[in-house]
């Protein structure tokens, strides 16, 4: 749980502290980080198709990772356009309105498709009358995990909430089971989504991109 958190750097002293790094004799470390660990291990690639390219996050400053929730949420987010210069002229925050579900927008002309070029959890691309959303493989764990990662966002990143714009995008997207069987047939999830806006206050839309959904 979000509030049950050890600070990493504590892990990090214990971690070194019983497996102390070595170089053998090919020149490699003994034992790998424990931040290699994490993103190995730990941070939920089972979300969505391991790329296998966490291992980009070694150079983050490990000072700068608060707790493993912190970094789940810096994997999450990696090579994201959302976190690219907007040049679309959208207000950094809208109001938040209303938006009709996906068989309501299939319905009315929308098409929806699995985002095939993007691993990014979060690169959900509107081209023309099609709608990309990247796959996202739903497990008995993956509400606990995307709720920690919200109540995370809204205390420490309220202008940077793009998990919580996501979850309020979503959470628009499906209000039925017709909506999940929607989904589910062309691709995009797996298993069961939806009720993460639940207890999520999302007055505004942050996320730019996100913006053109409500227009």
């Amino acid at each position: 749980m979000l509030e049950n958190q050890v600070p990493f750097f504590v892990l990090e002293k214990l971690y070194n502290l019983a497996f102390p790094s070595t170089l053998n004799s090919g020149g490699r470390e003994s034992h790998p980080s424990l931040l290699r660990l994490a993103l190995r291990y730990i941070v939920p690639s089972r979300i969505v198709p391991c790329d296998n390219n966490n291992d980009e996050l070694t150079l983050v400053d490990v000072g700068r990772i608060a707790h493993f929730t912190d970094l789940t949420r810096k994997s999450l987010l990696r090579s994201s356009h959302l976190l690219q210069p907007s040049t679309s002229g959208c207000s950094r925050e809208a109001k938040l309105t209303q938006l009709y579900s996906a068989t309501e927008l299939n319905e009315a002309g929308v098409k929806f498709e699995v985002h095939k070029t993007s691993q990014c959890l979060l690169d959900l691309e509107l081209s023309g009358h099609t709608l990309k959303i990247p796959f996202i493989r739903v497990m008995d764990s993956t509400e606990v995990i995307l709720r920690n990662l919200l109540a995370f966002e809204q205390c420490h990143y309220i202008h940077e909430s793009y998990l919580t714009d996501y979850a309020a995008v979503f959470d628009f997207l499906i209000n039925t089971e017709k909506d999940v069987d929607f989904f589910v047939k062309n691709g995009i999830i797996e298993n069961w989504f939806n009720g993460l806006g639940v207890n999520v206050v999302h007055p505004n839309i942050n996320t730019q991109q996100y913006f053109l959904f409500f227009k």
